[in-house]
């Protein structure tokens, strides 16, 4: 609701569109300048096109490596996260869990459902996705789950359908049901190879240290290392 009504103000305000007709974004403004800020504007939040209708969802599930099909996008401001993808601006831990597979399937499936708008459209042995189907705002994310074999541990993936921005949405909720479910994060170290000398940005990428600055850090916070 927050992200139609933001787009909604900077339309009127920039092109002083009558009251209650935001029409498709393809024939607002035929300018060149107005049509690129526009597309501009449906790249970042995914306004929807009334003449295209809902999008279609995308290839979602896990290959036979246990890796999800579907990465984040290329967009380092759409709302996704994933325990499976390294760059900062989209990665979450993975969670670990003690006792019996089952039993804490079935604690997530039971508490997950339980969100508003939310649905579980597959579910196998081991992985398990939703749906969060937002009719009144527009909007759909994806929420996938993997249980590795013989292994404690929880992957997940949560995108918005189309690479929207999300203002936190996706990462929020993962936290939600992590907390609620009183899993742990897994602490993963990684090498951070920082664009800036001071801090993490979604710019970063991981690799092997480059520089002294980065030899001695190399965990998820950015801490200093264990000594060795």
């Amino acid at each position: 609701m927050r992200i139609n009504l933001l787009i909604i103000a900077i339309l009127l305000f920039s092109f002083k569109l009558e009251a209650g007709k935001l029409r498709s974004c393809k024939q607002v403004y035929t300018s060149k300048l107005n049509s690129l800020f526009i597309g501009a504007i449906c790249t970042i939040f995914m306004v929807k096109d009334p003449a295209k209708g809902a999008l279609a969802p995308p290839t979602l599930g896990v290959n036979e490596a246990g890796s999800f099909k579907e990465l984040c996008p290329s967009n380092l401001f759409a709302g996704c996260v994933s325990s499976q993808d390294d760059r900062p601006s989209f990665f979450m831990a993975p969670w670990e869990y003690d006792g019996n597979f089952e039993n804490i399937k079935g604690k997530l499936v039971r508490y997950v459902k339980l969100l508003s708008n939310t649905k579980l459209v597959f579910e196998s042995d081991r992985y398990l996705r939703f749906e969060i189907n937002e009719e009144k705002n527009q909007f759909t994310d994806d929420l996938e789950f993997f249980f590795p074999e013989n292994d404690g541990i929880i992957q997940y993936r949560s995108c918005r359908r189309g690479n929207g921005a999300d203002l936190g949405e996706n990462k929020d909720r993962i936290e939600k049901i992590r907390k609620t479910l009183q899993l742990d994060n897994i602490a993963i170290l990684r090498n951070r190879r920082r664009l800036f000398l001071f801090g993490e940005s979604p710019f970063d990428s991981f690799g092997p240290p480059t520089t002294m600055f980065e030899s001695s850090i190399d965990n998820l916070s950015g801490d200093m290392a264990p000594p060795k």
